[in-house]
């Protein structure tokens, strides 16, 4: 109904101003209208780099300011030119004519300029509607509902009004707005009302490195910030947080944002799956699984001792937060805590402590002579001996008793709850990285080591790794020693 209301306005307000103005005076600003609705987003690039210029740094300001200005600068020429043709014609008439052919213009000005002023109503209730069609697509897909307040409210109303009076369709037919608008705005949407889809965006492939960035760590990392996204806040809340200007003042993250393929991001937030990248198999995180890679070497080795297990057991619980980084730009980087110090020093005591509970030595027994044997004398009581004149048996003394000297036991290893705190005390840091190349379900990595204390295997500073996904599973291999990953 308020549409309705509006569009009446208008007409009422532009007849009343075409009579006055003149038919001359409503033309020429009719025919600007038309021509800067359609010349507003093509030439909007001409004028982008004057919005920061005035102090509007923020990119949305640089998106939605430099159609407006154009828009407004092709009317404000063609009120100009109008208003000069006018002013001509009138001296025209005026000082040329006689006062008959002057009173005939006019009058004929005047109830022309009505026509146009109704036609200038029409087209100006077409661009107020086309204004809430295109901005209220935006606010109503990332809606707080009853939370929302302001202007956003206000707009969401007027759009589902738009669609209830039936002059959606109107209206569109004259929208300029590029897909990447409506693209952008569904996924904003998709993301505001399913926070699990965010777990999804940051695996996004070409989404990887962008991860890494230290403004998305610290939103991750921030209570408050988590607490506002999960109760769905105003997205004016969101947009004037702190952490979210920190992004939208970074032009190397926008100029990103906007080399993406929107179309392929939508659909692999609906499905799990890029089209685009789904031949590139080896794109995403990818974390050590300690357990599949131990069961490999056990396949492996056939005649893998008990001494040699726990050794392994335990090294692979020293590495199990390694994780592979692999982006769409043939970048690869292993990054997790740098751990060969602890491994130094823990897996020595471990080696020793395994060996000594392997062998299980027998305990040594050392024991002293066993003294004579008397020869034994029957029972006599004490007074039989004491009259028949024979004396006490001597008690067989006791023998010694046996001394056992068990073997010194081995220093017991720290406990894993120990190692595992010392390890979360270490900061994450890229451990190697370089390139990779490959395709389907083979890839070579090319590796360079970045920590001071990672090796490869033998020492070495470098090394080309063989990387084969099996079973949704990275396998890497070299120089004969396999890991197993698993993408999360």
């Amino acid at each position: 109904m308020t549409i309705w209301i509006m569009a009446l306005l208008l007409f009422a307000l532009f007849g009343a101003l075409g009579y006055a103005k003149g038919a001359v005076r409503m033309i020429f600003p009719l025919m600007g209208l038309m021509l800067g609705v359609f010349l507003a987003v093509p030439l909007s690039p001409l004028v982008k780099s004057l919005v920061p210029l005035v102090g509007l740094k923020n990119p949305i300001w640089s998106i939605l300011l430099p159609p407006v200005i154009v828009f407004f600068f092709i009317g404000m020429i063609f009120i100009i030119v109008g208003f000069i043709v006018h002013w001509k014609v009138s001296l025209y008439y005026k000082y040329q004519t006689d006062d008959y052919h002057r009173l005939s213009w006019e009058r004929l000005n005047k109830r022309l300029g009505v026509s146009m002023g109704l036609v200038a109503g029409a087209a100006y209730a077409i661009l107020v509607g086309l204004v809430i069609y295109i901005l209220g697509y935006l606010t109503t897909q990332v809606s707080a509902g009853e939370n929302e307040t302001g202007l956003v409210k206000y707009l969401n109303q007027a759009r589902a009004d738009l669609r209830s009076s039936g002059l959606e369709k109107t209206v569109a037919t004259f929208d300029p707005t590029p897909d990447k608008y409506y693209l952008a705005s569904d996924i904003m949407g998709l993301i505001y009302h399913n926070r699990l889809l965010e777990s999804r965006l940051s695996a996004y492939p070409p989404f990887l490195s962008l991860a890494e960035r230290q403004e998305f760590q610290d939103i991750a990392n921030d209570t408050e910030y988590q607490n506002m996204l999960a109760t769905q806040a105003p997205v004016n809340q969101v947009i004037n947080h702190p952490k979210t200007q920190a992004i939208l003042s970074n032009q190397e993250i926008i100029q990103q944002l906007q080399q993406t393929d929107l179309k392929d991001l939508l659909e692999y937030l609906k499905t799990g799956e890029s089209p685009k990248f789904a031949d590139m198999k080896i794109l995403g995180r990818w974390q050590l699984d300690p357990y599949a890679t131990l069961l490999q070497e056990k396949k492996k080795r056939s005649r893998l001792t008990t001494v040699e297990m726990k050794l392994l057991k335990q090294q692979l619980e020293f590495v199990k937060g390694y994780t592979l980084v692999v982006t769409p730009d043939n970048n690869v980087k292993l990054k997790g805590p740098d751990v060969v110090a602890l491994m130094q020093k823990y897996l020595g005591d471990l080696k020793v402590f395994a060996e000594g509970t392997a062998r299980k030595p027998v305990p040594t027994v050392r024991a002293t002579a066993p003294a004579p044997v008397q020869p034994t004398a029957p029972n006599v009581s004490p007074q039989m001996a004491q009259r028949y004149g024979r004396a006490a048996p001597a008690r067989a003394p006791t023998p010694p008793p046996v001394v056992v000297s068990p073997a010194a036991p081995a220093a017991a290893p720290p406990t894993p709850a120990a190692i595992a705190a010392e390890i979360a005390k270490l900061p994450i840091v890229v451990l190697a990285q370089g390139n990779w190349k490959g395709e389907e379900d083979r890839y070579e990595l090319t590796m360079q080591s970045q920590a001071g204390g990672f090796q490869f295997g033998n020492g070495k500073k470098s090394a080309t790794v063989e990387a084969t996904i099996r079973d949704g599973r990275l396998y890497l291999t070299e120089e004969n020693e396999t890991m197993v990953m698993e993408k999360f």
